[in-house]
């Protein structure tokens, strides 16, 4: 009788990014270099296909054209930019919302302060700030981020760490608001200095005091 041998299991090799896909993000990226240096209307997709080393007609390849590149870039800020910010991802990192809110803040301002695209969208370029609201990719990466800190927020108010009178959804906004604040600041640091660690967590002590259960 002859023994069946079992088939030979051959070793996984990792999976590789996609050639394409990896072009298309060194697209992404020399655009949003571009457009942070030069602004929207002054630069060309020449500029942005020399930046990524990449001929024009790849550019056009990839995406239709300029006005399709910012959309697209600026949708890949907001996702990176929720990625290392999101309040979900500072909760699994402490036992406190409270340190959670200061983590996720400290996060954006630095993301901010390290991604000079972000300084064009608070630059009021009036393309820019079109596409940032017109485009259907950020409204849903913006509503699930909030359904998320809504979500934690809850889960605060659940735990007794939060007031139980308070609403989760506008809590959440009210962080919300704070962050962009903040950001704004950050950008032009005229009036108020928000790189000092101290005034982050003052800004969060001042907020718990009102939205805590307990002090």
């Amino acid at each position: 009788m002859t023994e069946t041998l079992p088939p030979t299991t051959q070793p996984q090799t990792p999976a590789r990014p996609d050639r394409a896909e990896r072009t298309r993000q060194k697209i992404l990226e020399a655009a949003g270099h571009c457009f942070a240096a030069s602004g929207y209307s002054k630069t060309t997709v020449e500029e942005i296909a020399a930046r990524a080393g990449v001929s024009k007609g790849i550019v056009y390849h990839h995406f239709a054209g300029k006005e399709g590149l910012l959309e697209r870039a600026i949708e890949q800020l907001v996702a990176d930019w929720i990625e290392v910010s999101g309040l979900e991802v500072w909760i699994r990192r402490t036992d406190s919302l409270e340190g959670a809110i200061a983590g996720m803040l400290r996060d954006s301002l630095e993301y901010a302060r390290t991604h000079p695209f972000v300084k064009a969208l608070f630059q009021l370029d009036p393309v820019v700030l079109r596409a940032f609201g017109t485009s259907e990719g950020i409204k849903r990466l913006s509503t699930e981020a909030r359904a998320r800190m809504v979500a934690t927020m809850q889960a605060g108010i659940a735990r007794g760490e939060l007031r139980a009178d308070l609403d989760a959804e506008r809590l959440t906004d009210m962080v919300r608001m704070l962050d962009m604040a903040l950001i704004d600041h950050l950008l032009a640091p005229d009036w108020i200095d928000v790189s000092d660690d101290r005034f982050i967590d003052t800004c969060v002590d001042v907020l718990f005091r009102g939205m805590g259960a307990t002090r």
